[in-house]
């Protein structure tokens, strides 16, 4: 089996009382399984995709535009502040 470890910053304190309060062992499960579960919506496929698409651009090459990943959190629902 083929892992990585990723360190990740929270800002929503909801999110970070769930993540504190699981037992140690289960967070990256818990983690990864709702990203699995938020690439099936709409949403998550409409957030994620412009993000793919810009890393896929090469780290070389600049990106003078991002207009799209922009309107893509104007169309989502929620708050992304």
């Amino acid at each position: 089996m083929k892992t990585k470890t990723i360190k990740l910053t929270l800002y929503t304190p909801e999110v970070i009382k769930i993540i504190n309060d699981l037992p140690r062992g289960s967070r990256s499960l818990v983690v990864e399984s709702a990203l699995i579960a938020y690439m099936q919506t709409d949403s998550g496929r409409a957030l994620l995709s412009p993000l793919h698409h810009r890393n896929s651009i090469g780290k070389k090459e600049h990106i003078t535009d991002d207009k799209g990943t922009t309107d893509i959190f104007k169309r989502l629902k929620g708050d992304f502040n």
